[in-house]
């Protein structure tokens, strides 16, 4: 059958400053994101009954692995080597769906005598090679500002096909496995922030997948699940929590019981709770509580991460690979815990002894984990999902090893009793990975999208649009501070007056426990623009109730007009800038209508390789000519006769492809990407004379293909292979314009 060499949109890190010139022959470090597409054995040359899947998931449809880790690289990003790409999902295994098939764990990438080959990390195969590159001499490119991009299809690696008795006679061609986008984001700050103490920091030897410095992540949260008590209907909570240095040199874990100019250089660590519920047929993520913060002390440099510890016999460093536990006890012993108020979350720095209530204890729930008991009311909240987070703030870490010090772990609320619920943990870690970024996992249509503030910190962005009926759609919005210490104060929605908003709403976290932060809520207001909420500036009150690291803050409303792709704007506290999420669900402007959009004729996105196609069109092919999606019939689902009709292609293979939401254009292949959100797959088409249509005689229709259960708007493209290597890339493909269509009942 035939095989496609194509993947739908990365998940981009936004960019950062490149490294300074001093540091260009220290190897670079990369903040690599994007997506792997395992195929089903169908698509595939391996036999049917082979399984290559995340454990529990199903066969019968292709897996999208939307993946983040580290590397690091020489300066063309060639000789690669990078952490654990984590996922979220459940760990990937291979072998006969009949037996108990091998885990893989997470893949790693490692560019070595192999070529681009996949390692797996962890499980059965941990450290063997997995899957190499289908063609290793177009999967890099490089970038002007130092960014990479790896793009391609991968086979079951010859060795593990071998091992595992699948090749026999068949080519190694026919051990097609899957389809990947990997975008790496050359990261800023080589160096440590923070000086060391007089004693020279120990350096050990470093790993294969390990990055320039120390870092530390959360390897495990719990088991043991603690509910301290209950005062009124406030019940307080702590949980225990272990820490691994996946870095390449000792991390600093400096404590002393008198303070000193080196005692405030150690980790601190908080703990944050979610719920994810329905309401009124919509969706929405919250945070419910968070504590004060563990002051770390006395690292135990055990045995228990995954990989040979390096330990390094002090309290006050935590080797290579080794872990440092602290109880459910130990994290909510009062006399030990600080405030977040006095953390400097980007760079670490906090006084010590820590002014706010130093050593002070209190009630059952005083700075411990707090949540308003109907908050976990399973009467309260019937079908909720609840998430336990954990985030270790180091004094020591790289800027790029900042982004990973957070983990997750699912638990359940059981019958109340003295007075509030209990929690028991279920499932495993979701390691380096912020609740928030669970949310796509749990809950569909939702995008999740990264916004970073240059030398201050990280922001994730989601948004949902729900359509509730009756001519309305519900706008759900969580906005996550991850570690920028300017924090956020306003938050822009766009909605013009064509559109009617209802139902406004805002979400926040209580701080308790002194801390002097003002609670209030953000009032909303409805300009001629936009839906914004607001707090205080920082010149008018420096405690307002700004969104500061570690918190999530909600925004929500129903309107009148269904959802296009738009930007959210946030406004920052410190500073008063601003900054930008792209590419989020927001109220369509007017009434939607069916549009081309996207053009690679230099009227927008300039072609990957200045390959300007005719107007209304796509980039330019090796035809020299530019594929054009129009459409014909009635987007109706009630009476669908809709049609996609693609031309000016060469004669080929071409897949028609839905989307939610509008993309302004990204580089691909020869073309432009011009579809995002949730994206389906409607169907191949063979081109006669450069032209196709969809749905052809045997297809479904484009709404049962597309699942457009409801109207709405999506966006429609059409990818398609152009086999001559010599043209623009050589990645062989190339893609249309774009097309909205708005659906009716």
């Amino acid at each position: 059958m035939n095989q496609f060499a194509w993947m739908l949109s990365a998940s981009v890190l936004a960019s950062v400053a490149v490294a300074s010139p001093s540091a260009a022959t220290q190897p670079n470090t990369f903040l690599l994101s994007g997506e792997i597409l395992v195929y089903t054995p169908a698509d595939t040359g391996l036999p049917l009954s082979t399984l290559v899947a995340p454990r529990g998931a199903r066969t019968d449809r292709p897996q999208l692995l939307t993946v983040r880790g580290i590397s690091s690289a020489n300066a063309d990003g060639a000789e690669l080597s990078s952490s654990p790409l984590v996922h979220g999902r459940g760990e990937l295994v291979m072998g006969e769906q009949s037996d108990s098939p091998l885990a893989i764990g997470e893949l790693s990438l490692r560019n070595d005598a192999d070529g681009w080959v996949f390692y797996a990390t962890t499980g059965d195969l941990a450290g063997r090679p997995v899957f190499r590159f289908a063609d290793e001499a177009t999967a890099l490119k490089t970038f002007d500002n130092g960014d990479i991009a790896l793009s391609g299809e991968f086979l079951l690696h010859e060795a593990m096909a071998d091992e595992l008795g699948l090749r026999g006679a068949r080519r190694p061609q026919s051990l097609v496995a899957g389809a990947f986008t990997l975008i790496g984001a050359r990261a800023q700050g080589q160096g440590v922030s923070i000086t060391p103490p007089a004693q020279q920091q120990p350096v050990v030897a470093s790993s294969a997948l390990s990055v320039a410095g120390p870092d530390v992540i959360v390897s495990t949260i719990g088991s043991t699940f603690t509910k301290n008590g209950t005062v009124g209907t406030i019940t307080g909570y702590s949980v225990t929590t272990v820490s691994c240095n996946i870095g390449t040199t000792d991390a600093i874990w400096i404590d002393c019981t008198t303070g000193g100019p080196t005692c405030n250089q150690h980790p601190v660590i908080g703990t944050q709770f979610y719920r994810f519920k329905t309401v009124a047929g919509a969706t929405r993520f919250e945070q419910i509580g968070l504590s004060w913060l563990k002051h770390g002390f006395c690292a135990a440099d055990a045995s228990n991460c995954g990989q040979t510890p390096t330990p390094n016999g002090s309290c006050d460093w935590l080797g290579l690979w080794s872990t440092d536990t602290y109880s459910a006890s130990l994290n909510g012993q009062q006399s030990n815990l600080g405030p977040r108020s006095e953390i400097q979350a980007w760079s670490g720095v906090y006084p010590y002894p820590y002014v706010l209530n130093w050593q002070s204890t209190g009630n059952a729930i005083y700075k411990r984990t707090q949540v308003e008991n109907a908050d976990m009311d399973p009467a309260l909240n019937a079908g909720a999902s609840y998430l336990a987070e954990v985030v270790y703030i180091c004094t020591d870490e790289p800027d790029a090893n900042k982004y990973n010090n957070y983990s997750n772990r699912p638990f359940t609320v059981g019958a109340i009793s003295g007075g509030g619920f209990p929690g028991t943990f279920t499932g495993t870690t979701n390691r380096e990975q912020a609740a928030i970024e669970r949310w796509p996992l749990m809950d569909t249509g939702v995008t999740l999208v990264t916004v970073d503030v240059p030398g201050d910190g990280r922001f994730l962005v989601g948004g949902k649009a729900t359509d509730i009926g009756g001519g309305l759609w519900h706008y759900e919005y969580a906005v996550f501070n991850m570690n920028s210490h300017d924090s956020a104060r306003l938050v822009q929605v766009p909605a013009d007056n064509t559109v009617t908003v209802t139902n406004v709403d805002f979400h926040d976290v209580n701080y308790h426990s002194g801390e002097p932060y003002d609670g209030t809520d953000w009032p909303s207001v409805k300009t001629s623009t936009n839906v914004e909420w607001s707090t205080s500036t920082f010149a008018a009150n420096a405690n307002a109730n700004a969104l500061r690291w570690s918190t999530t803050y909600n925004f929500r409303f129903d309107a009148d007009a269904p959802p296009i792709s738009g930007n959210v704007n946030i406004g920052l506290f410190r500073s008063g800038g601003s900054a930008t999420a792209v590419g989020l669900p927001v109220p369509g402007s007017g009434l939607p209508i069916n549009t081309p959009y996207c053009f690679g004729d230099g009227t927008g996105v300039i072609c990957p390789c200045g390959n300007n196609g005719v107007v209304g069109g796509g980039c330019a092919n090796s035809l020299l000519t530019s594929a054009i999606i129009g459409v014909s019939g009635t987007a109706s689902i009630s009476a669908d006769s809709l049609a996609l009709n693609g031309s000016g292609m060469p004669n080929g293979p071409a897949l028609y492809f839905q989307g939610t939401a509008q993309n302004p254009g990204l580089a691909f292949g020869d073309g432009l990407l011009c579809v995002s959100g949730t994206i389906t797959r409607l169907g191949i088409l063979f081109n006669a004379g450069g032209a196709s249509s969809y749905p052809g005689v045997t297809d479904p229709s484009v709404s049962v293909k597309g699942l457009v259960a409801a109207p709405g708007v999506r966006t429609y493209q059409i990818w398609y292979r152009d086999g001559d290597p010599t043209f623009c890339n050589p990645t062989t493909y190339n893609l249309s314009n774009g097309y909205q269509v708005v659906w009716t009942p």
